[in-house]
């Protein structure tokens, strides 16, 4: 894949989400204190988020937040990325940027302890993975962010994991800050079906 800056900050609690570009060709930029990442998402046409984060950003080395507030004007000119951290959903909405990304994402023991979801560890590899296969599966076949949200809604269920069934609820394809495909509450949004009947 050519002009595609790929950030995912070195932490093995988010090894899973390696497989998001297994056999694509990107080498990920993991020590992000001794990068110039503005420069790096500057020369590119799409930027891959993976990780940690915040409503306010992904969180870098050093847990400080190396993907802010500073990168929007360049996201803007980015209507193909990817941003997979929790609350990413926030990030894109607030920016009015246009994407596909994650809302709170249970992938971990801990935060699923902190949410009710009962999940147990196998459950949560099993369904980090998958996620992670099936973005892999929609970059690989050039999806547009809507049809990537709707492939990996699609193919990411099952309804004896609640992490899975939780994450759901939390999938997006954003235009311009605005939800083109994902669900709020237990439906798509209304947008999707504009897009489906295309």
């Amino acid at each position: 894949m050519k002009n595609v800056t790929l950030i995912h900050p070195a932490d093995r609690s988010t090894d899973d989400l390696k497989l998001v570009y297994a056999g694509l060709g990107l080498e990920p930029i993991t020590n992000t204190a001794n990068a110039n990442l503005l420069d790096a998402v500057a020369e590119s046409e799409r930027t891959i988020c993976l990780g940690h984060g915040v409503p306010q950003g992904l969180i870098g080395t050093g847990m400080r937040l190396c993907v802010n507030e500073t990168f929007v004007p360049l996201f803007k000119d980015q209507p193909n990325n990817i941003y997979i951290w929790c609350n990413a959903d926030q990030y894109v909405k607030d920016h009015k940027l246009s994407a596909f990304c994650t809302g709170m994402f249970i992938s971990e023991p801990q935060e699923a302890y902190v949410f009710g979801i009962g999940a147990t560890p196998e459950q949560l590899t099993y369904s980090n993975r998958l996620f992670s296969r099936l973005v892999n599966q929609g970059i690989k076949t050039g999806l547009s962010n809507w049809r990537l949200a709707e492939h990996v809604l699609t193919h990411y269920n099952d309804p004896t994991n609640s992490a899975i069934e939780y994450n759901r609820q939390r999938i997006f394809a954003f235009d311009g800050g605005c939800v083109t495909y994902g669900h709020l509450g237990s439906t798509p949004a209304p947008r999707a079906a504009a897009y489906t009947a295309a």
